[in-house]
């Protein structure tokens, strides 16, 4: 798998990440574009736009993760990700060895789990290493396609991005 994804000694000297996208639910009829910024090791800012219910934005900026959006304003959030409960099955390429799918529960709060299937398509080289273009999420519920527009390695970031935006609640 490592070998697929191009030059990993390119991926290791990427000082950001730049990511613009669309993420289209079909189910609910929503279009949202995605903006996300990484800058290691611990920075992280996402930034939504979607018709009909706004502008919405969260991030970690290596303290403290935030969340702000014109429905729910400011909130401080105590973990952005984590990586506790089944992690799932990965199907990869017998040909180049790709990941191709993951099969895993998503889990929402603490009650409430669904089947989700995600899958990779589209893969282009980008700066030596090799991504996916189209993320296809999938549960009982929905299905979300997810497809980069743009994708630029080691711009500029000031870290003033990455911090809590409480004056816009």
């Amino acid at each position: 798998y490592a070998a697929s994804l191009g030059d990993l000694q390119a991926l290791a000297t990427f000082t950001s990440r730049y990511m613009e996208s669309v993420v289209e639910n079909k189910s609910a009829g929503t279009r949202t574009v995605t903006r996300l910024t990484i800058k290691p090791p611990n920075r992280l800012l996402v930034e939504e736009d979607t018709p009909g219910i706004g502008l919405s934005a969260r991030g970690y900026d290596g303290t403290t993760g935030w969340s702000t959006s014109e429905v729910e304003g400011y909130r401080e959030l105590t973990a952005l990700a984590s990586m506790q409960g089944p992690i799932g099955t990965y199907y990869f390429s017998k040909e180049n060895g790709r990941l191709l799918r993951v099969d895993g529960v998503a889990t929402y709060g603490t009650h409430s789990s669904v089947p989700m299937q995600v899958e990779f398509s589209d893969f282009r080289l980008v700066d030596g290493v090799l991504f996916p273009f189209v993320i296809t999420a999938t549960n009982p519920a929905m299905r979300l396609v997810t497809t980069v527009t743009l994708l630029k390695h080691n711009i500029p970031v000031d870290d003033a991005i990455f911090r809590p935006r409480k004056d816009e609640d």
